[in-house]
């Protein structure tokens, strides 16, 4: 009986940390692929928009309420929610408007508070998301274009960085990250706008650099170093 109830929760346990895998989108179990393509072959975009997790709930509700002011914000998901900018540029009065698990889509139903912060140059850096939600190429960029474009009009400079690609357990990625990337390029140099490819630092073999990462998609206290070497010129 009691190698029965071991046997047990050893696939309980196993199941949970699958369960807890597959809701974050950190696939630190095997089997990773599967988990991957089960995930998008049965949560939809729209599932993923209408049910935010409370901690992504807050943080917009927190920037609505107090806007905050700066002469930068950085706008994106968890890889730039993360970050400590204040700290990696002390100089700077930089509001940060990144939300883990955000995506392009998020993004614009905030716009508001991103324009509230009055900032006079803006950072945007997303994508990675919306690829786990399903969407194009395409839709991404135009996404990221609209985005720019209001901030812009807001009186906004507009720094575009490229989406940051995935370390060899998420390698699937990285083709479609590469054509958002080739289309940002384009969109950037049609607008006027900086265009900033960070893969060049972090991720130069075309996958994100071990070195520099948690688990293949977010990065670490070296990965940010390298960030902040590339984006330094317009500080």
């Amino acid at each position: 009986m009691t190698n029965l109830i071991k046997k047990a929760a050893r696939v309980a346990g196993f199941v949970l940390c699958m369960a807890y895998s597959f809701a974050l989108g950190k696939y630190a179990v095997f089997p990773y692929e599967y988990i991957y393509e089960l995930k998008h072959t049965y949560f939809t975009r729209d599932q993923v928009q209408t049910e935010r997790n409370p901690m992504y709930l807050y943080k917009r509700a927190m920037h609505r309420t107090f806007p905050g002011k700066g002469d930068v914000v950085m706008v994106g998901d968890s890889l730039t929610d993360n970050a400590r900018w204040e700290d990696m540029f002390p100089d700077a009065k930089i509001v940060n408007r990144g939300i883990a698990g955000d995506d392009t889509t998020g993004v614009l139903a905030r716009i508001d508070t991103l324009i509230a912060t009055g900032a006079k140059k803006a950072f945007i850096m997303l994508g990675t998301n919306d690829i786990d939600r399903g969407m194009s190429a395409e839709g991404i960029v135009n996404n990221i274009g609209n985005i720019a474009g209001q901030l812009n009009e807001a009186g906004m400079e507009i720094i575009i960085e490229s989406t940051l690609r995935s370390g060899k357990r998420y390698h699937q990625k990285n083709s479609m990250i590469n054509e958002i990337n080739r289309q940002l390029a384009i969109l950037c140099k049609a607008r006027n706008y900086h265009y900033v490819d960070i893969n060049q630092a972090l991720a130069a073999s075309g996958l994100l650099n071990p070195e520099y990462s948690l688990d293949d998609t977010h990065i670490n206290h070296k990965g940010y170093a390298a960030w902040r070497q590339e984006i330094a010129g317009f500080f």
